[in-house]
């Protein structure tokens, strides 16, 4: 199943390195994705402990708020270029080896990088790709390797998990970092492929790079946390703070048409 492509566009910078005259352009190279989490342009890089009471974030209803889990599944990459360069990602599930789903977790750095390669040589200034795991996917079940993300066969994957802390919050909820006996925890866990299908398909643009042997091109793609609860349909921590099946979430599915965006490029 494919969902329609949501096509963002965004102020990008361009780091540029001097290089040879001479281009080998039979060669396939490498292009690397980097994915950095904020908050209202802060860094989470420094995710809260359950308990603590420290809240440095504060939502559009004026709730404060911390984080103490971001994991989300990215998968489907494609590249593409304005001179017809293109590049699928494989994707691959088998006994031994999974390619092309990639469990990006805010507590694990080196999580946080997709390195692409076997890249046809070109120029690209497009990125595609797909935050859940869709109906090919769920067939062939990777729940092995993005483990604690999987629901039900029917139900699927979980495309995005998000958990903190609020003094607004009522408690009672749960997840990977967050229990029942937290007072004040919140715990959003979003996906599903079926009916409703909460998968979204995004599309950045940036300035154009050149993949080739001889340059190693890197796009940082910043995940704009707090879009998750400020969007069309605010969270209210004491309202709701605790969603775990599919149809709990789709109400926030429609938050994220504007999770991600380029924060910057290196050729």
């Amino acid at each position: 199943m494919k969902l329609p492509i949501l096509l963002i566009t965004s102020i990008t910078l361009i780091a540029s390195c001097s290089g040879g005259d001479e281009v080998d352009q039979t060669e396939n190279g490498y292009f690397k994705l980097q994915f950095d989490q904020s908050v209202s342009g802060k860094s989470t890089k420094t995710l809260s402990a359950p308990l603590e009471e420290n809240y440095p974030y504060t939502n559009s209803l004026g709730q404060p708020y911390n984080l103490t889990t971001i994991r989300y599944i990215i998968s489907e990459v494609v590249l593409e270029g304005p001179n017809g360069a293109y590049f699928e990602d494989e994707l691959l599930v088998s006994r031994d080896e999974t390619k092309g789903y990639y469990l990006i977790d805010e507590s694990d750095i080196p999580s946080q990088s997709i390195n692409l390669e076997n890249i046809p040589p070109g120029t690209y200034n497009k990125v595609s790709f797909t935050l859940g795991v869709n109906e090919d996917g769920v067939e062939q079940g990777t729940g092995i390797f993005l483990s604690g993300m999987f629901w039900t066969w029917n139900s699927g994957y979980i495309a995005l998990k998000v958990e903190g802390q609020s003094p607004d919050s009522p408690g009672e909820a749960f997840g990977d970092s967050i229990e029942e006996t937290n007072p004040f925890g919140f715990a959003y866990h979003i996906g599903g492929w079926n009916e409703p299908n909460n998968n979204q398909r995004y599309a950045l643009e940036f300035e154009p790079l050149l993949v080739d042997p001889q340059y190693r091109p890197k796009a940082h793609i910043a995940m704009i946390v707090n879009n998750i609860f400020d969007g069309v349909n605010p969270v209210d921590f004491s309202d709701k703070n605790s969603v775990h099946t599919p149809g709990e979430g789709t109400e926030i599915t429609e938050n994220l048409d504007h999770l991600f965006e380029i924060a910057h490029v290196h050729q």
